[in-house]
């Protein structure tokens, strides 16, 4: 446990790309490494090297949590050119990541001063990137089925789907009131494509 974790602090996240980065995989991962480490400082109460190194790691792994915020802000898989833009104009640097970017260089640019800004677009930028997979999922799920037209309040809607079930599966999946309205909204979406044609 001691050798994998000094392997991927050290190596994986910290020089690794940021592409391999996976924000939340890490906090899950550092906060497990925490607790393990803090069992071991206990089980080696009467064995003071043991103790002793355990110890010295669990301060690395705080050291290290101490840097999430970036982590979970700036290696998120959500933010795209656009958040990227809004960035740079709040650190006052140009700044788009590439394959060679790692931890230690965004830890280099000091940008801890500016993480509470940073945090918002992010947070923004993770709502919108569950939006879009969302919505990839409905194209997918209504791709394979028959066309029915339906009338509703003078607009002719074109929905797509094989059965009155599979509209039932589909709509039942669908567990919150926001995701019924992603689904309206798609065929709004499509209908209003079909209007204009």
């Amino acid at each position: 446990m001691i050798e994998k974790f000094q392997y991927v602090l050290f190596s994986e996240w910290t020089e690794g790309p940021r592409s391999k980065v996976q924000p939340d995989q890490v906090e899950q991962d550092v906060g497990n490494y925490e607790r393990q480490l803090f069992k071991l400082e206990r089980q080696f109460n009467n064995s003071p090297q043991p103790r002793k190194m355990a110890n010295r790691l669990r301060v690395q792994v705080g050291e290290f949590k101490d840097k999430m915020p970036l982590i979970q802000t700036l290696f998120n898989p959500g933010l795209r050119d656009r958040h990227w833009e809004q960035i740079s104009s709040i650190i006052g640097q140009p700044f788009k990541p590439d394959d060679d970017t790692n931890l230690n260089k965004v830890i280099e640019m000091d940008l801890m001063s500016h993480i509470p800004k940073l945090e918002q677009i992010s947070e923004a930028a993770s709502k919108e990137f569950s939006l879009e997979k969302a919505m990839e999922k409905m194209k997918k799920d209504w791709q394979p089925v028959r066309r029915h037209k339906t009338r509703i309040h003078r607009f002719h809607f074109e929905f797509f789907f094989r059965s009155n079930f599979q509209l039932f599966h589909i709509v039942k999946q669908a567990h919150t009131f926001s995701q019924l309205l992603m689904i309206f909204n798609y065929y709004l979406m499509i209908t209003s494509s079909k209007l204009r044609q």
